[in-house]
């Protein structure tokens, strides 16, 4: 009777250590993989240069610019807030994948008004502001290169998308395809590219002082087509805006020339510039003629050759 008692004693502490056993082999990938997507996330937050919130629009300070229009003085964005998602799906090394690896997806939704200055018949000023919101869309690609240990976590930045926003609700805006004319490319690019992830040492690299010349083509020659760039993230460098040349044919043209970084200490500068296409309306029209646009945004890399 006693050694059945120690029978049935040692069977259920046997019994309890497998439960225990069977339940921390169940939990322990999910606290793994939760530290590693917090990681990300904290890498993508601390990164503000490749994944800013308002970069497509630099407008989004609220600064007047002016719209070289006649009936129109000037124009802008005024962004009041911004709500970000991020979506990050981790999965583990595999025969096509020599590393841990995770596609990342951010969603920013920017709200705000577009505010336009235009006269009327009589030259009286007149102000009007339309409800704007915009869904800007990017994509990145991250690999596990080091240990846990590693600062975060050992995630490395490997690719990146351009950005893609369109307003909501209205969305009638397109871009076919834009031509890059520089020293170093004679390129087309279509949405596949503005969306696909683009390794990060194979993103547009210009060296300063080049001169760049795109081509939009969107097939409405009546839409208002606008080039957005940051000259530099220096001295209180200010966003420039500037308008493509109409050719009259549903296609557009712009030129720039690349600056140099301010700073004698760098190697090289990351910066941004979009392509904005708004639909003449937007701007020519009543409010009833509600805010309608579509932007690509891209990153590139300037050499300053110092």
């Amino acid at each position: 009777m006693k050694g059945s008692k120690v029978k049935w004693i040692i069977g259920g502490m046997i019994l309890g250590l497998m439960i225990l056993s069977i339940s921390a082999c169940k939990k322990s990938t999910s606290p793994t993989t939760n530290l590693d997507k917090d990681a990300i996330l904290r890498l993508v937050a601390e990164d503000s240069t490749t994944f800013p919130k308002e970069i497509i629009d630099p407008d989004s300070l609220g600064t007047p610019k002016l719209a070289v229009v006649d009936s129109v003085k000037f124009w802008w964005r005024k962004i009041n807030s911004v709500t970000r998602i991020i979506n990050v799906s981790i999965y583990p090394a595999d025969s096509t994948h020599l590393y841990p690896y995770a596609f990342v997806t951010v969603i920013d939704t920017l709200y705000g008004r577009l505010v336009i200055i235009g006269c009327d018949s009589s030259d009286t000023l007149i102000r009007t502001v339309k409800p704007l919101t915009d869904e800007a869309i990017k994509r990145a690609y991250f690999e596990k290169r080091g240990t846990n240990e590693d600062t975060h976590r050992g995630w490395r930045l490997m690719g990146i998308s351009g950005l893609l926003v369109h307003s909501f609700p209205n969305n009638t805006r397109q871009i076919n395809s834009v031509h890059l004319l520089s020293p170093g490319y004679d390129q087309i690019f279509t949405e596949d590219y503005i969306t696909g992830i683009t390794p990060r040492d194979s993103i547009l690299t210009f060296q300063a002082g080049d001169s760049v010349t795109l081509t939009v083509t969107t097939g409405d020659p009546t839409d208002l087509v606008y080039l957005h760039r940051l000259p530099c993230h220096y001295y209180n460098c200010k966003p420039h805006r500037q308008p493509f040349y109409n050719s009259g044919d549903g296609t557009f043209t712009g030129t720039w020339v690349i600056g140099e970084c301010l700073v004698d200490t760098c190697d090289f500068v990351i910066r941004h510039a979009a392509i904005d296409v708004i639909k003449y309306n937007s701007i020519y029209g009543d409010t009833s003629h509600p805010y309608d646009s579509r932007i690509w945004g891209v990153i590139y890399k300037v050499n300053t050759n110092r």
